[in-house]
């Protein structure tokens, strides 16, 4: 069933993920094979869970893209960069920027839209340096008149993915701007990638009829901004040419973008028109207009208002709002509005959140991520076929996952979530050392919950590793016996249970596992000896 999806949120980003009972972990056993699960899906997680392609090398192309008709998700990262100067305690300027990276072995599937990705990152961050450059003069002569407050002076890049698959990546861009003046300059574009080309994708190439098209996006804006448009908006909007149109496609259709000032004055924002699929099928192509049968997500950003499908045919409409305590910034409010109705008050404490609206077996979810403090990720699950939400699903210390995207600048970038069949989180673990262990999960709509895939948490191998201090005992994987490593040996993290034990890479390329026990209490201890007279490295964040 096509789904009619628009959306507003009143705060920016949110993000979410759900909850289901974890399964009890195998216990140990002295002929261990290496950690997989048997009924569970094959998955090689470790390299795009610890980092993302080069920038600079391109991809080994193992083969050429599979030609399918039908979709299928594809993984993108997201990578975060940032450069903030402050004088005195109060910041002059910043300077943000979000660069999209290709996750995972899809990398090498796709190596064309990979390294037109890998591209434009630098760019954009040979660009952004010129931007530190500018707005280190600007905010020089701004902070005169700051007094002691921060100089409002910035530049500010994010994408929303809102459909990434095997046939095109649509990404909302997002980007503001302040150099001192009444209003900051906030303008939307849409980026749409043909994912076997790396091709910038033109309305032509989605729709049959672009003069239809643009008949249809007229009416829609005339109808929804009576009172907003400029007088002469007519001319201004059949004077821009069609490739100047900012646009986006999800799984239900396009969303076109009109910026301040295009066609309407600045307090009226970013002005939003849909078009889709299920109004006007004959006017996309095919290719387009499938879903993933697993199910969909994409990030919810800009919006307050939607409206989807409901059952036998129906709409229900949708008020988001999130707000923020007096007493409190990280205090946070949701609210969600059904069919005009109060369906969920609910309260949360964090500083960042995302969202992200969820399409499983016809129904709706609504996927928050909060972050509180020392980046305790908690994972939320709104069921929004519900006529009344009492208490939504929690997954604890979990969230989306955070990977390095480039060892020599130490930037990280977040995994997007939009596969529902396949969800990378992310949890802090405390085995020999604090990390965070990477695992993966599937969202299951009839138990309303997530289901993890692995009994096991992979590690960060660029984790610095343990070094024995003493000759150690150890079970060796895949061949059913016991070692003794000496002192002195480098245990490169692999995977844990995140309780129990670890497994690791020797450095004669064996993989072990190492039991630690709990005992009554701390210290642990590995084969009854307390683990810190066991390991050099051990280290607990407090």
């Amino acid at each position: 069933m096509k789904k009619s999806l628009k959306f507003v949120l009143l705060l920016g980003a949110l993000c979410l993920t759900a909850c289901a009972k974890v399964p009890a972990v195998p216990g140990n056993n002295p002929a261990i094979a290496p950690t997989q699960e048997a009924d569970a899906p094959q998955v090689t997680e470790t390299a795009c869970a610890t980092e993302a392609p080069s920038v600079t090398e391109e991809p080994e192309i193992t083969h050429a893209p599979e030609v399918r008709t039908e979709t299928v998700p594809v993984r993108i990262l997201m990578e975060n960069k940032k450069v903030i100067e402050w004088e005195d305690e109060r910041q002059l300027y910043a300077v943000i920027w979000q660069n999209p990276l290709m996750g995972g072995e899809d990398a090498a599937k796709y190596p064309a839209v990979a390294t037109v990705f890998r591209s434009l990152k630098t760019l954009r961050d040979k660009k952004s340096e010129e931007t530190v450059t500018n707005l280190a003069a600007t905010a020089e002569e701004l902070k005169q008149y700051a007094n002691e407050t921060d100089v409002s002076c910035y530049d500010s890049t994010g994408y929303f993915v809102q459909r990434a698959d095997n046939h095109i990546i649509s990404m909302r861009c997002n980007w503001n701007v302040n150099t001192g003046s009444i209003h900051p300059s906030n303008v939307v574009t849409g980026q749409n990638f043909s994912t076997e080309t790396g091709a910038m994708l033109s309305l032509s190439e989605v729709v049959a009829d672009v003069e239809k098209i643009r008949e249809l996006v007229k009416q829609k804006l005339s109808e929804k901004y009576s009172d907003w448009l400029f007088e002469e908006w007519e001319s201004l909007y059949d004077e821009t040419e069609t490739d100047r149109f900012a646009w986006t496609m999800d799984y239900d259709g396009l969303t076109f973008y009109f910026s301040p000032y295009e066609l309407s004055f600045y307090a009226a924002g970013v002005l939003t028109v849909d078009i889709n699929f299920a109004e006007e099928p004959a006017l996309f192509r095919d290719v387009y207009m499938t879903a993933p049968d697993q199910g969909s997500a994409s990030a919810v950003t800009f919006h307050s208002f939607m409206e989807l499908d409901g059952v036998n045919g129906t709409k229900d409409t949708f008020l988001i709002g999130l707000s923020k305590a007096e007493w409190d910034d990280f205090q946070l409010k949701l609210e969600i509005e059904k069919n005009g109705r109060n369906i969920l008050e609910y309260e949360m404490y964090a500083y960042e959140y995302k969202a992200y609206l969820a399409t499983v077996a016809d129904k709706h979810y609504l996927f928050v991520e909060a972050t509180t403090e020392n980046d305790y990720k908690i994972l939320y699950i709104f069921d929004l076929s519900l006529d009344c939400i009492t208490e939504p699903m929690i997954q604890m210390n979990a969230g989306f996952v955070t990977m390095r995207t480039d060892v020599e600048d130490y930037s990280y970038g977040d995994e997007v979530f939009n596969n529902p069949a396949e969800i990378f989180l992310s949890s802090r673990l405390d085995v020999f050392h604090t990390m965070r262990g990477t695992r993966r999960y599937s969202f299951d709509a009839k138990a309303g919950g997530l289901v993890p895939l692995t009994s096991f948490y992979t590690l960060d191998e660029m984790q610095t590793p343990l070094v024995s201090k003493i000759p150690l005992e150890v079970t060796v994987l895949g061949e059913n016996t016991s070692a003794i490593v000496p002192a002195g040996t480098e245990f490169t993290f692999l995977r844990s249970d995140g309780a129990t034990y670890v497994e690791f890479r020797l450095p004669d390329g064996r993989e072990c596992r190492v039991t630690r026990e709990e005992g009554d209490g701390w210290p642990y201890t590995v084969n009854g000896v307390p683990e810190e007279e066991c390991f050099d490295g051990i280290g607990y964040a407090g």
